[in-house]
């Protein structure tokens, strides 16, 4: 075969060469697309089981109960686990999911000590019930808006092109409140 001959098969070879390619790439692509949907719905689940969990925990009532309902709620807080968090989310969420998990059992604490409290001590206990009460919503506000940005979903979401600059924002607010809150009380 003469040099001629082999340029007329050089528009086959490049255009199989260039089908292969475009093939591996295509089906290279997919995959990484269905392991990222699969992880953002895993973490979508492990941070809704989490937050569903701890909503309740957050807005309860803890004035008015009763001791078995208060031990009920130790218990619910003990059993809080961030473990599957930990496999998939990003160190902010679990961080973040940590320090509820805290200030829950905080809240759970200083419950008791406030119905177990004598009436010498009833003032100083209601102070830190209700500061440890501050304390627990502001770390569920704040699990909610690091959740929502590993997700790049939620409340967030419509941040838009905005997101990258104002996220930063939010933390540093959050942040701030925490420690005007820490300055106030002793509360982790």
């Amino acid at each position: 075969m003469n040099p001629d001959e082999y340029l007329a098969l050089a528009p086959v070879l490049l255009t199989g060469l260039f089908a292969f390619a475009g093939t591996w790439a295509g089906s290279r692509f997919s995959h990484v697309n269905e392991h990222n949907q699969w992880l953002r719905n895993e973490k979508l689940q492990a941070c809704s089981h989490f937050v569903s969990r701890t909503e309740a925990q957050t807005a309860a009532n803890l004035w008015d109960a009763d001791p078995s309902d208060l031990q009920a709620f130790s218990k619910e807080v003990s059993e809080l686990s961030e473990a599957k968090m930990k496999l998939l989310c990003s160190l902010e969420v679990v961080d973040a999911a940590s320090k509820l998990k805290d200030a829950l059992g905080d809240k759970a604490a200083a419950a008791l000590a406030f119905h177990g409290a004598g009436a010498d001590k009833q003032d100083e206990s209601k102070l830190r019930l209700r500061d440890v009460i501050a304390v627990a919503e502001h770390r569920y506000s704040y699990l909610i808006l690091e959740s929502s940005n590993d997700l790049i979903s939620g409340r967030f979401h419509g941040l838009g092109p905005f997101r990258p600059t104002l996220m930063p924002m939010l933390r540093l607010r959050s942040k701030v409140e925490e420690r005007r809150r820490g300055s106030v009380t002793d509360v982790r």
